[in-house]
């Protein structure tokens, strides 16, 4: 998400937009974003069932804020990469983190895996393990992390809803230019 949060504002200075204008936007339930990022946060001090119920309460309050937001650009997408991850979350009680992309983004050796701790969100993806494909999958060695397809969804769309809220802000519309001798009209 930090990523995310990066490249779109530094997309949104390139545009023409402006940080300030983020805080003046008018997101609807903006409380339950918060209660969901906190339920994340405290799953990690959580183990086992506990904390996997955290995490998908976490969702449901993230998959309501994003659908109360639907009308700004890009929380679509949004909505179904984190829609994504609770699937593959909610059907294995956990995000399923595949062995090869554990090694490929260099995070340990492959004799190191079992003594990882995966907290409540996370485990080693088995055989019993379904829709594996949405899981955490994809390595990334540069940032020593695997992501999730629904991960990279959100990203993208994070990206593009601070994009769109910086050069937006409050007013909810952006700036028209007209062509010369047009500009009072309309």
């Amino acid at each position: 998400m930090v990523v995310a949060l990066a490249a779109g504002v530094v997309i949104g200075y390139l545009t023409g937009g402006r940080l300030r204008a983020m805080g003046e936007a008018e997101l609807r339930w903006s409380p339950a974003m918060m209660a969901g990022i906190a339920l994340q946060v405290a799953s990690v001090f959580v183990d086992g069932f506990a904390g996997v119920t955290l995490v998908l309460a976490s969702f449901a309050l993230i998959v309501a804020f994003t659908a109360m937001n639907l009308t700004k650009p890009g929380m679509g997408v949004v909505l179904v990469g984190v829609a994504l991850n609770a699937i593959v979350i909610g059907v294995n009680g956990g995000m399923p983190v595949r062995a090869d992309a554990i090694v490929a983004a260099g995070i340990a050796d492959r004799d190191e895996i079992d003594e990882l701790d995966f907290e409540s969100k996370r485990h080693l993806e088995t055989d019993d393990d379904e829709v594996t494909f949405l899981g955490d999958i994809l390595p990334v060695p540069f940032a020593r992390v695997v992501l999730s397809f629904g991960d990279l969804v959100m990203t993208v769309g994070v990206a593009d809803v601070v994009v769109h809220l910086m050069r937006t802000g409050r007013r909810g519309a952006t700036r028209v230019v007209r062509p010369p001798g047009q500009e009072g009209s309309g």
